[in-house]
């Protein structure tokens, strides 16, 4: 079963829906208070239950039914719950089915004593199993390859070599870029000038009356400044991709000795931060055990992710 719009009904939906006592006929007054500026936040502990004057759509036995499942799952240690925990990949780390973000769950160890930790598919913690399955990767299995992923950059001369490249390879590929917006803009800027002089000369001629030169000369004026602050903006980027120092091998190894020294004497909350600033995504094997790619926000280049990650060294 699916929405009006087709998607998929998420898990706090189905929550309300079963929450909801006006499909039993009844009418729930008071429960949430200055709506329009607290919203949900606004909902009281204690409100008024009446009878309303609709038919109900479920019976009470029902409603009952499914408000003491709700209350003894609520008592329970729910597996699949979220954790105060420190998961430094949240937000980056894909599901290897969908992916979608992932969120961060947990489940009791079989002695009672603790907990294993898990990233777990956002959709299925989201919409349920019709959108995902939950694909569990164990937290500590997944971090610590990621970071030995990282560190490993250092030790391979290739790979640095092939970040500088790919870095000064895109700084120039979009200067180049910048340069053929400007010529099309400095086109486009000889054309309203044109049509201005043309403009003004049909109408000292004679062949132009004053309500379409007006006009006529209004839009060609709108255009020209448009253009100008156009021009003036794609100058500014060029004058700084072209400031810009070119990136050596040794930037390149000092930036990584950083991170890592930092990584190693930073709390769980800095790490997250660095490898948000190093990381844009990572993919999971179907495994859900082994790194499939590592995208790095210096480089979105498949084929150059490959270079960073060699398969023998993160399996």
């Amino acid at each position: 079963m699916k929405t009006k719009k087709g998607n998929h009904f998420s898990i706090n939906t189905v929550k309300t829906i079963l929450e909801n006592a006006t499909y039993t006929g009844q009418i729930e007054w008071g429960k949430h208070r200055e709506w329009e500026r607290k919203r949900r936040k606004g909902r009281q502990e204690e409100y008024c239950i009446v009878k309303g004057e609709h038919q109900p759509i479920i019976t009470m036995e029902l409603w009952n039914q499914v408000q003491n499942i709700n209350a003894e799952q609520n008592r329970n240690n729910i597996t699949y719950s979220n954790f105060k925990g420190d998961f430094i990949l949240a937000g980056i780390l894909k599901c290897p089915s969908c992916g979608a973000g992932t969120v961060m769950t947990k489940a009791k160890k079989r002695n009672k004593e603790g907990y294993h930790l898990y990233y777990m598919c956002q959709n299925y913690h989201s919409k349920g199993i019709t959108a995902c399955s939950s694909n569990l990767i164990k937290k500590e299995l997944i971090e610590e390859k990621v970071l030995a992923g990282i560190q490993g950059l250092l030790t391979n001369p290739q790979i640095v070599e092939n970040i500088c490249i790919a870095l000064n390879t895109e700084k120039n590929e979009g200067i180049e870029d910048l340069q053929v917006h400007l010529s099309i803009a400095k086109t486009e800027l000889r054309k309203v000038e044109k049509l201005k002089r043309d403009t003004e000369g049909y109408y000292l001629n004679g062949d132009l009356d004053v309500r379409v030169y007006n006009t006529t000369m209004i839009s060609a004026l709108e255009n020209e400044e448009r253009i100008r602050s156009q021009i003036e903006q794609i100058q500014k980027s060029i004058s700084t991709h072209t400031s810009v120092f070119q990136i050596s091998r040794e930037f390149i190894i000092e930036a990584l000795k950083d991170f890592n020294n930092l990584s190693e004497t930073a709390d769980n909350e800095m790490k997250r931060a660095l490898l948000r600033s190093l990381i844009k995504s990572i993919e999971v094997e179907s495994n859900r055990k082994d790194i499939k790619s590592i995208v790095f926000w210096f480089t979105e280049d498949d084929t150059f992710t490959k270079f960073v990650l060699p398969e023998n060294e993160l399996r």
